[in-house]
């Protein structure tokens, strides 16, 4: 559901955590929000606290679809000229395979005009599919989508959502100008430099807490989060270092969107299905904590054997999920026990990082406590890693990240 530019993290994660790979975005329209007939703009007319909120994607395309709905005749200039909205334009064009004026426009009628006996069934088509049911559950929910716009269209909500950025970003990152745009497609959020896309179903499904913080995480991730290499196109040390930012930068975003706690309505037909349980994450992440004690101390004493098995490491991180729920169980445990501003100091630099986990995780004691036991926090389930494991570790992310 939240879509990211890889180049921050260079792997592909995945499914489960609805993080989908955007492409980089190829240029700007040339045409203006002005320059296609749409209802009137409610977005403030200029950037509020550093954020522009922009509706006229959702305004144009549910005045396209009441005419469509109603039977009206819209002219093909009409429909097409929906994909020129500079709001669209950029949207589209963050998109791997970004959809033509004429998909677009064929998408809107096949979703919303009178079907004539007679016609001639249309081929299938996976996109046209998921857009028509989008664009479907957002026309049918508009009521309650525009509601929730007016709370983004306040002074207060919108200064505390750019409050709500500013806490997770650096100082070069929190005073760029955003500009969030609302309207129908997949359901997904993305960004692509300084702009937001929010599809519109996703805000009749979600609340603006969830979305809010959805938002952050995913302006941490495009903006924030450490870059490198990605750890399964690497060998030895440099892979198992690599593997463990990327397990820092999921760990932190994870934890800014609370990910266990997402919730959308259950009408939604994608989304409602999703249910994630935090005692999963837990459990994945002391087995992950396991497997890093009982290898890494062998792998650092023997540089042959971790040029030969450091690979495999990341590979069985990776595949584990580790990166998603070890790294989200280790954040949560940081927060727990040393306070979110302790998080925060040290979410981009991995050695400071497992130290502070380290630090956390030996005030639980040795064993732990069981992860669902009665009364008892997820945080304080969670095992510190071995001594040995331990400066292994540490001492390979000094090595491969000196500067920290």
């Amino acid at each position: 559901m939240i879509s990211q530019e890889p180049a921050r993290h260079n792997l592909t994660l995945p499914g489960l955590w609805l993080i989908l790979a955007a492409a980089l975005l190829s240029g700007c329209g040339s045409k203006t929000e002005t320059d296609v007939p749409a209802a009137a703009a409610k977005a403030p007319a200029g950037p509020i606290c550093g954020l522009t909120v922009n509706t006229t994607g959702w305004e144009t395309f549910y005045g396209l679809a009441t005419d469509l709905k109603a039977g009206v005749d819209v002219p093909r200039s009409d429909l097409d000229a929906y994909r020129q909205l500079q709001s669209v334009h950029l949207w589209a064009e963050s998109m791997e395979h970004p959809p033509t004026a004429l998909r677009l426009s064929n998408w809107l009628v096949n979703a919303f005009a009178p079907k004539v006996p007679g016609d001639r069934p249309e081929k299938r088509n996976a996109d046209k599919k998921s857009f028509t049911r989008s664009f479907r559950y957002s026309f049918d929910r508009a009521a309650d989508i525009e509601s929730k716009l007016d709370i983004y269209r306040s002074e207060d909500h919108c200064c505390a959502l750019m409050t709500d950025f500013r806490r997770w970003l650096s100082p070069r990152n929190a005073e760029r100008q955003l500009v969030m745009n609302f309207l129908p497609g997949k359901p997904e959020i993305r960004s692509e430099k300084n702009q937001l896309f929010v599809d519109t179903g996703v805000l009749a499904a979600s609340t603006p807490e969830q979305l809010n913080r959805q938002l952050t995480a995913l302006l941490y991730r495009t903006l924030e989060a450490r870059p490198g290499q990605n750890p399964l196109k690497t060998e030895g040390s440099v892979a198992v270092a690599e593997a463990m930012r990327v397990m820092l930068n999921e760990g932190v975003a994870i934890y800014i969107e609370d990910l266990p706690a997402t919730y959308f309505h259950p009408s939604h037909p994608t989304l409602g299905k999703i249910s994630i349980v935090a005692e999963d994450m837990f459990l994945n992440g002391v087995r992950n904590i396991g497997i890093l004690n009982s290898l890494m101390p062998q792998l650092v004493a023997d540089p042959a054997l971790m040029a030969e098995r450091g690979l495999t490491l990341a590979e069985t991180l990776a595949a584990g999920g580790a990166f998603q729920q070890c790294g989200y169980a280790m954040a949560v445990t940081i927060a727990g026990h040393l306070g979110e501003d302790r998080l925060r100091e040290v979410r981009l630099s991995p050695p400071a990082w497992l130290a502070a986990y380290q630090e956390a995780a030996l005030l639980n004691g040795t064993p732990p406590a069981t992860v669902g036991r009665y009364g008892v926090s997820l945080h304080e389930t969670m095992p510190a890693f071995t001594a040995d494991s331990f400066t292994a570790l540490h001492g390979l992310l000094l090595e491969y990240f000196p500067s920290d």
